[in-house]
């Protein structure tokens, strides 16, 4: 699995490329921007590091076209991470999206909506799945392909999914 060619686009534009973004103590990186001192792409793992910290994702190919994305983030040194943002980038299509409310009672209300703008979807208070489920599905309306996203949370969490215009 040729992870570079599958899940990146090789020309960066902040906020739609790059395979995270991170904000706290050290300021503010995104995954392609030129602070990185280094990147290193293998067959299965995608790693950048800088003098604050490094991060690494790690796809598994789980077969029967189910892959599984690792996120490991490593501090250098003692440091405040204040957003720690995961990214896809999929290509252009006509997409819907899956989200599921959760609270007591009325646990899995999901429902399909279109992706016009942007959908948002996190929890509240200190409950990991207080008010939403941390998950969310995309579909591409066209081929019907569906893309999971499913954290397994012990903080705050929110998974956002929004259409952007790259520049071309």
């Amino acid at each position: 699995m040729n992870i570079k060619k599958l899940y990146f686009k090789e020309k960066s534009y902040t906020g739609i490329s790059g395979f995270f973004s991170a904000y706290g103590s050290f300021g503010v990186v995104d995954g392609i921007d030129s602070d990185i001192e280094k990147i290193e792409i293998k067959e299965n793992d995608l790693c950048f590091e800088n003098e604050s910290f490094s991060t690494c994702c790690r796809f598994t190919d789980l077969s029967e076209g189910v892959v599984m994305r690792e996120d490991t983030f490593r501090a250098k040194e003692d440091l405040t991470l204040n957003r720690y943002t995961s990214r896809f980038c999929l290509d252009g299509g006509d997409y819907e999206v899956y989200t599921q409310f959760s609270c007591w009672g009325n646990e899995s209300l999901g429902k399909w909506q279109d992706l016009v703008t942007g959908v948002e979807v996190s929890n509240l208070g200190i409950r990991t799945t207080e008010e939403a489920t941390p998950m969310l599905a995309v579909r591409n309306k066209g081929n019907g392909k569906i893309f999971v996203l499913h954290l397994m949370p012990n903080a705050h969490w929110k998974l956002r999914v929004s259409r952007k215009r790259v520049p071309t």
